[in-house]
């Protein structure tokens, strides 16, 4: 749920959030959120957990600052769609840096690739360039972490 290019801003929508995710590897996080985002879509839990755990084996999502997006092209989404969790634990993650506390999973239908891309661009400058993921960690409640995220991801937009 983005709006890019032809003269609109950028922005990006998350369906859900999972405050606090609990999960203890990188698979029990991208499960979790799997779930999350399958129920709000309407599809199938096990196809879309599948379809994301095999793009993670191919190249770990670690972005660094404590920060993993997991994501998959798959026709199973109908629209570019995104769940985020904040990890009640550090999760070592499968490729470097230090554990992630912050995921960002993202549901990307071929259709979509332009809009997966505006996406990606936001939140890359949103994590290298400020403190959003510690200002998302501490974040108390869903309320606060979308508040908190919007304000965020609106100015890395800009």
């Amino acid at each position: 749920m983005t709006s890019v290019g032809s003269g609109k801003r950028e922005s990006v929508v998350l369906e859900c959030v999972a405050l606090p995710l609990d999960a203890r590897t990188p698979e029990e996080a991208i499960r979790s959120l799997a779930r999350l985002l399958s129920e709000k879509l309407g599809i199938e839990a096990e196809s879309l957990t599948a379809e994301l755990l095999a793009r993670e084996a191919e190249s770990p999502t670690y972005f660094g600052r404590g920060v993993a997006i997991p994501h998959a092209r798959t026709r199973l989404a109908p629209r570019l769609a995104i769940a985020a969790g904040v990890c009640r634990q550090p999760v070592p993650w499968k490729d470097g840096g230090s554990p992630v506390r912050l995921v960002f999973l993202l549901a990307v239908p071929p259709s979509a690739i332009e809009e997966y891309l505006g996406v990606m661009k936001i939140l890359a400058h949103l994590f290298r360039k400020t403190d959003a993921a510690e200002k998302l960690v501490e974040a108390p409640d869903v309320a606060a972490f979308l508040a908190e995220f919007t304000e965020a991801a609106d100015k890395a937009a800009k």
